[in-house]
């Protein structure tokens, strides 16, 4: 079962938009500007594949996602048409086949959050929730 800690005195995150996260060959964490990368975006595109139309969580956006303990998970996000915000997570080993992990996430409804897989946890760092911004920070193990 994932556990879900938070980390006190973390304060001040603010990620830049258009931003792709990604571990540099000397392991240091760095963000790179996505209008820097959209010509290798652009040829990666021509090559992409339909995995499903379906995805059971339904339609949302700025939800998190990453790649962890090899699956890739989706956390929270918000839909425009219903207004609704989530705090569901789910996971895929194959992009078809999705398993929703929890549907009441420890940290409440949130989306926007920054997702990053750093030192074997995926972090979630901040988003925003119903009340606002937040500047907390979870880890699962």
């Amino acid at each position: 079962m994932a556990k879900f800690k938070t980390l006190k005195h973390f304060y001040g995150w603010d990620s830049p938009a258009n931003c792709v996260l990604a571990k540099t060959k000397d392991n240091r964490i760095s963000c790179f500007s996505l209008t820097t990368y959209k010509s290798n975006l652009l040829s990666l595109s021509s090559q992409a594949l339909l995995a499903t139309t379906s995805a059971p969580w339904g339609t949302r956006m700025n939800n998190a996602g990453n790649v962890y303990g090899n699956k890739m998970w989706v956390i929270g996000g918000f839909n425009v048409n219903t207004n609704t915000t989530y705090e569901d997570i789910w996971y895929s080993s194959d992009g078809i086949n999705w398993t929703e992990l929890t549907s009441e996430a420890l940290w409440g409804k949130r989306y926007g959050a920054c997702s990053v897989v750093y030192d074997n946890k995926l972090w979630i760092i901040g988003g925003s929730s119903n009340s606002g911004l937040t500047n907390d920070v979870w880890y699962m193990e």
